[in-house]
């Protein structure tokens, strides 16, 4: 057979097989647009107006990406593989057919070889135009979180992830090639002719036995959780017990879906009204069969799917958590500490003497210098009501309430709320009050019932009263998150007698020369009086903590949202193949409901109900678990710092539901439209 000849098949094949290929093209597209626009990162427009730090953000961010791109690669390689083993499958009757008529296996090699590169440089020309259109949009969202200007903004095309996405598309498409010539080179005739009538071999049937593992996977999922509830989320997220809930949950979930079909249609069973009805039974069964027969793939999918919506909606949290905590927090230029450490050793900064010298009153409008002071009189059990104490005992039994609470003098504090201006803060008070303030919600939720019950304090042989009946929600030097666990804020008398722990300095910088090169000049100023490069152990600028602090927000960000929606489309193209091969087996079925009459409704119907029901199973019980993971991962993450993960859940599970119903709607029509093939050539 000459090569025009196999052109022209293969072409013709392309178009009358358009319908099977338009998920595996649709996904093909998909990927390629997301591998291009995370990998033209580096190349972005506005990375021209950045400073040197933004720009090495995103640099190394572009280097993540990089690395992950290879394993990103081999899942998509996986997919593909996976995707185009369902169309060789579904083709097998053609595939007997040429060979019948003649064709040599080498010829049928190089017409599917010859589709497969037809679909995948088809792909890669409309997935790489999407994917330029979409890495505008992403230069505008960078641009977002950098408050950059937008006037800087103006088109790009990435070569280097043109290259990278040409490279590994075109390595996996070699071999696809390969795979599929290595499969039809094991076919034999008879195989090929009789494909359809084989059948996935059902794991379990024993009724007795499906009700035991129904039981025995609920008595996992709850050791897993009660693992997770009873303070294993830390230990968890550092290794320690992740293996125990992990092993627990995924066995507990495969052992759900395992015995669930038949569980299921036991006790629909019970109701013979029901099953009977219309094409209940036949739904129920063919629902039954496929659950069964991809238990293993499910339970993926389902896995998947939770970790899906773990990381998008943690992934999406981050940057607009630590940008309102850099809002709130990091609103002075400048923190100086007195005492720190320098590679493990204890050090001072003679802050008093810094004051009066010329390059700081060169470089600094004005500025606070302020001691934190501590009393063995007050201590956190002091803070607390009895209620809230055994409450503390009852969530953390290893928490100690003998930690002291720093002490401040009220003149400090209100000069160090105009250095900030905080105005709200400045409140007067007499000797016999005091204020406490702190900015980590998990500590205001603590303190709040001591100044509502106006609990009195013992200091220095004083007794104080609350100023206020709510805790002052502020921040007491530069910081990326709320970290202030409390400070008591009293008269200046009261120290007098109390022990002074530690000495800062908080200032704003001059306006008359630009914040970057104000702050060079001041940080070579304290590397000097350091004889150190190593500033950052006692110098904490604003600027350095925008940069570090959105450097981790876009680098968990960007990591999280290229993971999430791969795991999302693999799951959805998983079960879409699945779905597909499932009825191209079955269809034989729906041509003996036709002989029996049942109304074309009745079948399309009970296709709708049995793909609907496939696809909705692993998302439900991923959403189920995400609804009981996320409130303790966002209570975990709240005694860090004031992270909330929840606030995006919906918006992530909307995300899904919107691909799921586009992959739902177009596995639903090309299953109809398999379903019909016979009966449109009989007729």
């Amino acid at each position: 057979m000459n090569h025009k000849m196999i052109a022209k098949l293969a072409i013709r094949n392309i178009r009358k097989s358009i319908k099977d290929y338009s998920i595996y093209f649709f996904t093909l597209v998909i990927t390629v647009a997301i591998f291009y626009v995370f990998n033209s990162l580096e190349a972005q427009s506005v990375m021209s107006s950045f400073s040197s730090a933004k720009s090495g953000i995103l640099q190394q961010v572009a280097k993540i990406l990089e690395h992950l791109s290879i394993f990103i690669s081999c899942v998509l390689g996986f997919l593909i593989v996976y995707a185009n083993n369902f169309i060789v499958k579904r083709r097998k009757k053609e595939i007997w057919l040429y060979l019948m008529l003649g064709m040599s296996k080498r010829n049928v090699s190089v017409i599917l070889t010859l589709e497969t590169m037809l679909v995948g440089c088809c792909s890669l020309l409309i997935g790489l135009l999407v994917g330029i259109g979409i890495s505008q949009v992403l230069s505008l969202f960078i641009i977002q979180i950098f408050n950059a200007d937008v006037s800087k903004f103006t088109f790009i095309f990435s070569g280097e992830a043109l290259l990278k996405t040409l490279l590994y598309f075109g390595i996996i498409f070699v071999l696809v090639m390969m795979f599929s010539v290595m499969m039809l080179s094991k076919y034999k005739l008879i195989d090929l002719l009789t494909a359809h009538r084989k059948n996935e071999t059902i794991v379990i049937k024993n009724k007795q036995q499906t009700r035991f593992l129904f039981l025995l996977s609920l008595g996992l999922l709850a050791c897993a959780y009660f693992l997770l509830f009873s303070g294993g989320m830390i230990e968890a997220l550092i290794g320690v017990t992740v293996i125990p809930i992990a092993g627990c949950g995924i066995m507990g979930m495969y052992l759900f879906f395992l015995s669930l079909a038949d569980f299921s249609l036991w006790i629909v069973q019970k109701c013979k009204t029901f099953y009977f009805k219309g094409l209940r039974m036949f739904i129920l069964r063919q629902l039954t069969t496929k659950i069964n027969t991809n238990v293993a793939s499910i339970t993926v999918i389902s896995v998947l799917l939770l970790f899906t919506i773990v990381i998008l909606s943690t992934s999406i949290s981050i940057t607009n958590v630590y940008n309102s905590n850099l809002e709130r927090n990091n609103v002075s230029d400048f923190t100086l500490n007195e005492t720190f450490y320098s590679l493990g050793e204890p050090k001072t900064l003679h802050l008093s003497s810094l004051i009066s010298e010329a390059p700081f009153q060169k470089a600094v409008k004005d500025f606070v210098l302020y001691e934190v002071y501590e009393s063995e009189d007050v201590t956190l059990e002091n803070l607390l009501t009895p209620a809230t104490k055994q409450q503390i005992r009852a969530d953390e039994p290893s928490v100690s309430f003998d930690v002291p609470i720093p002490l401040m003098k009220e003149s400090d504090f209100h000069r160090l709320m105009e250095v900030m201006n905080q105005p709200d803060f400045i409140i007067d008070i007499t000797p016999q009050q005091y204020l406490l303030a702190a900015n980590l919600n998990q500590m205001i939720g603590y303190y709040q019932p001591t100044l509502q019950e106006h609990l009195p304090l013992n200091i220095q042989w004083q007794t104080l009263l609350p100023a206020t009946t709510t805790v002052l929600t502020t921040t007491l030097q530069n910081s990326s998150n709320a970290n202030n666990q409390g400070v008591l804020i009293v008269d200046d008398s009261v120290v007098l007698y109390a022990k002074k722990v530690d000495t800062k300095l908080v200032g704003n910088y001059n306006d008359f020369a630009s914040p970057e090169h104000i702050e060079e000049e001041f940080t070579a100023f304290i590397a000097e009086k350091l004889k150190t490069k190593r500033t950052a152990e006692c110098l904490v600028t604003r600027q350095t903590l925008e940069v570090s602090s959105v450097g981790l927000g876009i680098t968990v960000s960007f990591i999280g949202l290229y993971l999430g929606i791969i795991f999302a489309i693999c799951c959805v193209t998983i079960l879409a193949i699945k779905q597909l091969s499932e009825t191209s087996d079955n269809k034989e079925r729906y041509q003996i409901l036709r002989k029996l009459w049942t109304d074309e409704y009745q079948i399309k119907k009970s296709l709708f109900v049995q793909i609907g029901m496939y696809f909705l199973l692993p998302l439900m019980v991923a959403v189920v678990h995400s609804m009981l993971t996320l409130p303790e991962l966002n209570r975990t993450l709240q005694k860090v710092g004031n992270f909330d993960i929840s606030r995006n859940i919906v918006l992530i599970i909307c995300f899904i539901v919107v691909v799921y119903g586009g992959y739902f709607l177009a596995t639903y029509r090309c299953s109809v439209s398999i379903i019909k093939e016979k009966r449109e050539r009989i007729e």
